[in-house]
């Protein structure tokens, strides 16, 4: 799509009563989810930086997930990362637009950790906002590795001493397009039809 600048954007719906896919007694699928891979191939750091536009009275209800990065597998939706299999690091949105990030590392266990709660908020104003995920993975065998978070280009969240691998051969692949509502069932689903906008995606 284009808005009134002329600039292309992409509008991701999130259907009345939709949830995430393994949502059971939700009344519809919503959202989108792919992996993209690194252009140039794996590496141990990388930025990703994207647009995101939540419209005036979007329903934040109790959370939904955001683009982010992952390696390996790409662990999510409660899998348990062995340290030589994958990780993932989505952004989240939670009530009332509260931000985090959700972490899948090698010590996480369940469902994913939450990195730098409420340190920042998403804005439901129509408007375009900048976010950047810059993820450094750790030396195998010490948890040295962070992630830092910055929002219209101030530093709101660096989380470190993460774990997210325990070899060498498991590194950064690429990004982790992942939104949706929930969560895993219709508590966390949106009473209307809503969507959000993402544009100006670059990996560094």
């Amino acid at each position: 799509m284009r808005d009134s600048t002329s600039a292309a954007f992409l509008r991701i719906f999130y259907p009345k009563g939709s949830s995430a896919p393994s949502c059971t007694n939700c009344l519809a699928r919503g959202g989108a989810q792919a992996e993209v891979p690194i252009a140039t191939g794996p590496t141990d750091d990388a930025t990703l930086s994207y647009s995101v536009r939540f419209p005036v009275g979007f329903q934040f209800v109790k959370g939904g997930k955001l683009p982010g990065l992952c390696g390996g597998t790409c662990n999510s939706g409660g899998a348990d990362p062995n340290g030589t299999d994958g990780w993932s690091e989505r952004l989240m949105w939670r009530a009332g637009g509260a931000a985090e990030v959700y972490s899948y590392t090698a010590t996480t266990r369940g469902y994913g950790d939450e990195l730098g709660k409420g340190t920042w908020t998403w804005q439901a104003d129509g408007r375009w906002h900048s976010v950047a995920m810059h993820v450094h993975l750790n030396t195998p065998g010490i948890a040295d590795g962070y992630v830092d978070i910055s929002y219209d280009g101030v530093l709101v969240s660096h989380s470190g001493g993460l774990k997210f691998r325990t070899v060498p051969t498991l590194h950064i692949n690429g990004l982790f397009f992942s939104t949706f509502y929930g969560g895993h069932d219709i508590t966390w689903a949106p009473t209307a039809d809503m969507y959000a906008d993402f544009a100006n995606f670059k990996l560094a």
